[in-house]
């Protein structure tokens, strides 16, 4: 969702995301709070759950008739989000067969062929500020190399037309971003824990069956009964872990 808002931040679609987020309505077996979404401060567990079976229609609906020039973009970025988000509805599955752990490969498979799109969506702040130190190098270079341009130029009695100034400007704005670019994906990887587990996904189902049964809504249910409550009723300082075992 980090990334998912960082994109929608770019492109000036969050403001749409958020009334269309805040407009979906209830129905049973699901819940919403009826919040925009960057008005939510805080998700549980069954939110988070909520949020994966309608974060793709949203989207899809956020980025409806995009522009011409956003149409492959956002194509793009509506196929690795539908691809995640397929993979992880399937992995719920109560039951699995060969087909659907078939499904599973193939969506974690299409999610890695374009998850770079996102790439600039989840580097860190160092990264940012190291990518726009070079740039910041290469646009001293540029002008360097133009005002010498510029000097032989004169010395020819010759200038650059209107055509050829928009021309190098295009050229430099080019270089600049792929200098950008190129700096943020050499530091930025998707190989963190959370993304490696999803490798494993296929071979855990076959040992152990259905990964449903791991799910930590019970614990994460019964945690307000069983510490929260104690705690608030004990003195909240001396031996306050006894009270709470005793409770």
């Amino acid at each position: 969702m980090t990334w998912i808002e960082g994109f929608l931040l770019r492109h000036g679609n969050a403001a749409v995301f958020d009334q269309i987020w805040a407009g979906i309505p209830p129905y049973p077996n699901f819940y919403h709070c009826g919040k925009a979404y960057r008005q939510i401060s805080q998700w549980s567990g069954k939110e988070m759950r909520n949020l994966g079976r309608i974060i793709y229609p949203a989207l899809a609906a956020a980025l409806h008739d995009p522009l011409p020039r956003h149409r492959v973009v956002f194509q793009r970025a509506l196929t690795c989000v539908r691809s995640l988000v397929y993979w992880s509805l399937a992995v719920q599955y109560r039951t699995h067969t060969t087909e659907t752990l078939n499904y599973l490969a193939d969506y974690l498979e299409e999610f890695h062929v374009t998850k770079d799109f996102f790439t600039i969506y989840q580097m860190s702040k160092a990264t940012d500020t190291i990518a726009h130190a070079r740039m910041k190098d290469l646009r001293m270079q540029l002008k360097a190399e133009h005002a010498i341009e510029d000097e032989e130029r004169a010395e020819r009695r010759e200038a650059l037309s209107r055509a050829q100034k928009e021309h190098r400007k295009a050229e430099d704005k080019k270089r600049l971003q792929e200098v950008y670019n190129s700096t943020v994906h050499k530091r930025t990887s998707f190989y963190f824990v959370k993304i490696h587990l999803m490798m494993h996904s296929e071979e855990s189902i076959q040992r152990f069956g259905r990964l449903v049964k791991d799910s930590t809504e019970t614990q994460e249910m019964n945690h307000p009964k069983m510490c929260m409550d104690p705690y608030r009723r004990s003195n909240r300082n001396i031996r306050h872990k006894r009270q709470i075992l005793n409770d």
